[in-house]
C-alpha cells in the first residue's frame, strides 16, 4: 500500500493535465508548420517546372528559328519559292494553322502571293492601305497583334474570316522600304503570344525581308540582263535585216545602173557607159603611161539588110555581131553600142600596133564566116586610134571616127589607123 507523504494528489493531476494540453498544442502547431512548408515547397516546384517548361519552349523556338533561318539563306532564283518558304516557316514557328504572304506591287498595294489554310479559299485580290489587318500594317509600317479579330474594326467581310480568332501581321521591311507582309492566325481559341515568341517572330521577319530583297534584286538583274540580251538580239536581227535590205537595194541599184548603161537589144554597154570607162582609161594612161586604143566598127551595107529582110532579122544580126566580136576580145576589153549599126571597143594596155592587129582579126572573122541568122557574109569597116597624152575624149574619138570614115570611103571591109 502506497502512502503519499507531503504531496497533494489533486495538484499532481492538475500538472499532468497541463502537460497533456501542452503536448496537444505542440502537436497542432507542428502540423500547421509542416503544412505551410509543404505548400511553399509545392509552389516553388511548380514555379520551377513552369520556368523549366518556358526555357524548354524557348530553346525549341530558338532551334526552330535557327533551322528556318537556314532555309532563308539558301540560294534561290525565284521570288515565289522564297515567299512559300517564308510563310510556311512562320506558321511552323508559331504553331499557327493559317497564314498568307503578300508583296507590295508597283501600285503600292499588297498582292497576295501565297496562302495557307483558310486563306487559300479566299479570292486573290489587291489590298489597299487601311484595308483589313494587312492594309493597316501597310499603312502604319509596323507589326500588328489582333487578339480578337472578330471585334477588329477593319475586319474583312468574308465567311472564312469568321473563323479567325487571333491574328499576327508582320511587315517585311528592308532599308527603310516595305517589301511586303506576312500574316499568321489562329482559329476558335484566342492565342496570346509571350514576349519571347514575339521577339523570335520579329527577328524572323527581319531576316525574311533581307532574303526577299536579295532575291528580288537577283530577279530584276536577271530580267534586265534578259531584256538587254533580247534587245541585243533584236538589234542584231534589225542590223541583219538592214544589211539584207541594203544588199538587195545595192543589187537593185546595180541592176538599174546596169540596165541604164546597157543596150537592151544586144547586151553590149551603151554610149554613156563608154564615156565613163573611156575617161577612166584616159586618166590611167596618163598616170601610168600605159597605152589604150579605140576601135570604131561599122557593119557594111546594114541598111540593105533591114530593107530586104526586115528590122526583126536586122536586130538578130546586131545581136550576133556583138557575140562574135566579144568572142574575139580579151577579158579586159569591152564592147559598146555606139549607135545604129556602129560599135566601139576599148582596148586597155594596147598600142596602135596591137589595136590594129586586133581589128584585123575581127575583120577577118566577120568576112570569112557567114552569119547564122542570114547565112550571108557580112563585112565590117574599122577605124583605129591610140590615145595620145594631149588628147581629149572628143579629139580621140574624132581620130577614130575619121579612120572609120576613111575605111568606108576606101571600099569598106577595111581597117584604118589614125
Amino acid at each position: 500500500m502506497l502512502v503519499a507523504v507531503g504531496v497533494d494528489v489533486q495538484q499532481i493531476k492538475a500538472a499532468m493535465n497541463e502537460r497533456k494540453r501542452f503536448y496537444r498544442l505542440v502537436s497542432a502547431g507542428g502540423s500547421i508548420l509542416i503544412s505551410v512548408v509543404c505548400a511553399w515547397l509545392v509552389r516553388r516546384l511548380r514555379k520551377e517546372n513552369r520556368l523549366k517548361r518556358q526555357v524548354e519552349d524557348f530553346a525549341r523556338q530558338i532551334a526552330s528559328l535557327q533551322m528556318i533561318t537556314g532555309h532563308l539563306v539558301q540560294d534561290r532564283d525565284e521570288v515565289g519559292d522564297l515567299l512559300k518558304t517564308i510563310i510556311g516557316d512562320a506558321v511552323q514557328l508559331m504553331g499557327a494553322p493559317d497564314g498568307y504572304i503578300s508583296v507590295v506591287n508597283e501600285s503600292d498595294k499588297l498582292e497576295v502571293n501565297y496562302a495557307m489554310g483558310l486563306y487559300s479559299e479566299l479570292p486573290q485580290r489587291e489590298i489597299k492601305k487601311g484595308e483589313g489587318a494587312s492594309g493597316e500594317v501597310l499603312r502604319l509600317g509596323k507589326m500588328l497583334y489582333v487578339p480578337d479579330y472578330q471585334r477588329f474594326p477593319c475586319k474583312l467581310k468574308a465567311p472564312e474570316m469568321d473563323q479567325v480568332s487571333t491574328m499576327l501581321v508582320y511587315p517585311l521591311n528592308s532599308g527603310g522600304r516595305m517589301l511586303g507582309i506576312f500574316c499568321i492566325s489562329w482559329r476558335k481559341e484566342q492565342f496570346v503570344p509571350n514576349e519571347e515568341q514575339l521577339g523570335l517572330l520579329e527577328q524572323y521577319a527581319f531576316l525574311a525581308a533581307i532574303a526577299l530583297e536579295k532575291v528580288q534584286v537577283k530577279v530584276r538583274l536577271r530580267e534586265e540582263l534578259q531584256r538587254s540580251e533580247e534587245q541585243q538580239i533584236d538589234l542584231q536581227m534589225a542590223w541583219r535585216m538592214l544589211e539584207e535590205s541594203n544588199r538587195k537595194l545595192r543589187l537593185a541599184n546595180e541592176h538599174l545602173e546596169e540596165v541604164a548603161l546597157t543596150d537592151r537589144l544586144t547586151g553590149a554597154w551603151n554610149r554613156r557607159k563608154f564615156e565613163e570607162t573611156a575617161e577612166q582609161e584616159m586618166l590611167r594612161s596618163q598616170r601610168y603611161r600605159e597605152a589604150v586604143s579605140i576601135l570604131l566598127i561599122d557593119i557594111d551595107f546594114f541598111k540593105q539588110i533591114n530593107d530586104e529582110h526586115g528590122h526583126l532579122l536586122g536586130d538578130q544580126v546586131l545581136v550576133e555581131v556583138v557575140e562574135r566580136i566579144q568572142q574575139n576580145l580579151r577579158v579586159v576589153d569591152s564592147i559598146y553600142r555606139w549607135g545604129g549599126e556602129e560599135f566601139a571597143v576599148l582596148l586597155p594596155c594596147s598600142t596602135s600596133e596591137a589595136a590594129l592587129a586586133a581589128a584585123e582579126k575581127l575583120r577577118r572573122e566577120m568576112a570569112n564566116k557567114p552569119m547564122s541568122s542570114l547565112q550571108l557574109i557580112l563585112t565590117v569597116s574599122i577605124g583605129v586610134a591610140e590615145f595620145m597624152s594631149e588628147d581629149t575624149l572628143e579629139s580621140w574619138l574624132k581620130r577614130a571616127d575619121d579612120a572609120l570614115y576613111q575605111a568606108k570611103k576606101s571600099g569598106r571591109n577595111k581597117v584604118v589607123l589614125f
